[in-house]
C-alpha cells in the first residue's frame, strides 16, 4: 500500500510478481489466503488499477468483478 502511494502500481511490480501474487493469494481456490480475505480484495483492487496502467482492460475488469464478487459474499445485507 505505501509504495504504490508514491509510485504508480505498474512501476512497483513487474509481471511475474502480479502473476505469482495472484496465485499465492486467492486467484484461485488453492491459492493460500483465499478469495473471501480483505488481503485480496486489497490486492485485486491494487492489480486493477495495475492491469488499467498497463491498458489490460479485460484483466483489469477481472480483478473488479472479484472485489464485487468479495463485497456481495461479505456483506450479503447489504446486497438484498
Amino acid at each position: 500500500d505505501k509504495q504504490v502511494e508514491k509510485k504508480l502500481v505498474s512501476k512497483v511490480l513487474k509481471e511475474e510478481e502480479v502473476q505469482m501474487l495472484l496465485r499465492m493469494v486467492g486467484d484461485s481456490a488453492p491459492g493460500s489466503v483465499g478469495p473471501q480475505h480483505w488481503l485480496c480484495e486489497r490486492l485485486w483492487s491494487h492489480l486493477s488499477e495495475y492491469y488499467e496502467q498497463k491498458q489490460r482492460e479485460e484483466d483489469a475488469c477481472r480483478m473488479q468483478r472479484l472485489r464485487v464478487d468479495y463485497a456481495r459474499k461479505g456483506y450479503p445485507s447489504l446486497h438484498g
